[in-house]
């Protein structure tokens, strides 16, 4: 492995002066930064990640902090967390995790906040260390969503091409802008069709959803958009345990789009968030605020998978 004094003596200057251009490139000319640079591409040369941090006065971490009760947490924010350390590796980052306020690490570079809620927001806005949040909850804070208003709008706009003219909302009971997002695109989509919408709100139970169809009085040409895919789950269950056909009689969608999905009895057709390009836009929106260049918060257009759960 190449040493400082290997680039040192390629590029013919002393071991200082390639510190000074590889840390402080504005205390060397040009010329010098050049040849330092074109020694440390020939030998290959992965400066000491310890001393680098120490030069910039960076620690090159970044903390995935996940304020969810962990019982209650997706499936998905794993797959999100593979993403995001992979890309993380391509930028030098390695990446720590914390699963409450009182696990912030104040010396990390910046954070990346998942499952923050509206009564985060004042604390989120007190840090004093760069951050995004994974998840909408205001206007004015670096965040980055999937576009969920669009998702439910799609999936009702898919029920409706497909001739299912009863078409229920079954959302969440928690009042965070999220869920009345994807309630929002439910109703924009009946609205525009001139179709009565019918909305039901529960928490985030399959059981709950199987006991929630299981209640109501179901019809051919029946059709169920649901807020997550847990609740699609039950949704299907209660649909066959009623002795209806899915897709023939009643259609199921779900959101999210990461393995619940999947396991259903029939393969529940999903609105899914394209996780490798939210943990993208999540370490761009960082490194925008390490680096004080001009950033926006980010809506991520969603993705329709069909399954076996609508007809296609």
């Amino acid at each position: 492995m190449a040493t400082l004094k290997d680039v040192a003596a390629l590029a013919h200057v002393s071991k200082m002066t390639v510190s000074r251009a590889l840390n402080h490139p504005e205390l060397v000319s040009a010329e010098i930064r050049q040849d330092v640079l074109a020694a440390v591409t020939a030998l290959n040369y992965q400066p000491n990640r310890a001393g680098l941090a120490l030069s910039k006065h960076k620690s090159f971490v970044f903390q995935f902090l996940m304020l969810e009760d962990v019982d209650q947490v997706e499936p998905y924010y794993g797959k999100l967390l593979i993403y995001i350390s992979d890309a993380l590796q391509q930028s030098g980052y390695t990446l720590e995790l914390g699963h409450s306020r009182q696990s912030l690490n104040p010396n990390v570079d910046g954070l990346i906040v998942v499952g923050a809620r509206h009564h985060d927001l004042v604390w989120l806005k007190a840090l004093d260390i760069p951050y995004v949040s994974y998840g909408e909850i205001s206007e004015d804070i670096p965040y980055v969503d999937v576009d969920n208003r669009l998702g439910t709008k799609i999936a009702t706009q898919q029920l409706l091409m497909h001739g299912y003219t009863n078409i229920h909302y079954i959302g969440l009971t928690m009042d965070e802008y999220f869920a009345r997002q994807r309630e929002q695109g439910y109703l924009d989509a009946t609205q525009a069709a001139h179709n009565l919408p019918h909305v039901h709100r529960i928490t985030n139970n399959d059981r709950l959803a199987e006991t929630l169809v299981q209640q109501l009085a179901l019809t051919p040409n029946m059709a169920f958009v649901c807020a997550t895919d847990q609740i699609g789950l039950g949704v299907v269950r209660g649909i066959l345990d009623a002795g209806f056909r899915i897709p023939e009689d009643v259609a199921v969608i779900g959101f999210d789009g990461v393995y619940l999905d999947q396991i259903a009895s029939r393969r529940l057709t999903t609105i899914r968030q394209p996780l490798p390009q939210i943990a993208n836009e999540l370490i761009h929106l960082l490194e925008a605020q390490l680096t004080n260049t001009a950033w926006q918060p980010q809506l991520i257009v969603p993705e329709l998978i069909v399954r076996e759960s609508t007809r296609n």
